[in-house]
């Protein structure tokens, strides 16, 4: 997708939704997203000429679609709802508001989770083949950005989305879907996460897998392979989790790049070597 793209959804009390705005020849579509909590795909396309229509035409199919009356401001269950940014991987978008709505402060957002959370405290197997402590909250959101809200009252979602403009960045750094948005030690970037197959993960009784390593194995090469690339890489600093943090118990490698620390290259070049061990 070579366009623009702009993403925002309303305040959860009016519609839980998404909205793209393509932007393409001059022209805008408004293109209806997957709606959190739902597998499939949900589209439905609308013609417009400017942002005012492109946003309007969102406000009314939002309520269209819960078969619901679109308030207006005076009405007794109008609630204000602000745009919120989210862009591609190539292109960094705009920030507009939904009719009706002032402007907000940052800091005034009201996000619905808990604010002032602490980063977890995860034992995890450093470079040097260590174990160390790594204050770390991982997987604010999935691979393609969306906000992750399993385990939310663990994780500083709070702050994340009262930074909008952070939020966005940190949405248009992501890498190739290795990487998750994240927070260490109260610092906001992306966690470049790969996982591993092993025997105890991924060979079972009715199905030996051969070409399979026990669990310590793939960490010893992790780790080694890690220390030996690991000056290709000064902004990252990497690991090797503890497999409960993994699906099915699988050895993985982290490495861990703050917002900004890392160019375009250099985190394509992070993926492929931790796609490549």
């Amino acid at each position: 997708m070579s366009a623009n793209t702009l993403a925002f959804t309303v305040n959860p009390s009016l519609m839980a939704s998404n909205l793209t705005i393509l932007l393409e020849n001059g022209t805008l579509w408004a293109v209806t997203g997957r709606i959190p909590g739902k597998d499939d795909d949900h589209t439905h396309f609308v013609l417009c000429d400017t942002h005012e229509q492109a946003v309007g035409a969102f406000t009314f199919n939002a309520y269209e679609r819960a078969n619901r009356d679109m308030p207006h401001p005076g009405d007794e269950d109008y609630r204000e709802g602000e745009v919120i940014y989210i862009t591609d991987y190539h292109e960094i978008g705009v920030r507009f508001l939904m009719p009706g709505t002032p402007a907000k402060p940052d800091a005034a957002i009201e996000t619905g989770y808990i604010p002032n959370l602490p980063d977890l405290s995860i034992s995890v197997t450093a470079v040097d083949g260590s174990t160390v402590e790594w204050m770390i909250s991982p997987n604010l959101t999935d691979r393609w950005g969306e906000i992750n809200e399993y385990a939310q009252d663990r994780k500083p979602l709070h702050e994340l989305l009262s930074q909008a403009e952070l939020l966005e960045r940190l949405r248009a750094e992501m890498t190739d879907e290795v990487t998750f948005i994240a927070r260490k030690d109260g610092v906001y970037g992306l966690l470049f996460e790969v996982e591993y197959e092993s025997i105890e993960s991924d060979s079972t009784d009715d199905e030996k897998r051969p070409d399979l390593k026990p669990h310590d194995e793939v960490v010893a090469r992790l780790i080694t392979a890690m220390q030996q690339n690991a000056h290709r890489f000064p902004s990252a600093v990497m690991c090797v989790p503890p497999a409960d943090e993994i699906c099915n118990d699988r050895p993985a490698a982290w490495a861990f790049v703050p917002h900004g620390a890392m160019h375009e290259d250099a985190r394509e070049e992070l993926a492929l070597f931790l796609n490549s061990l």
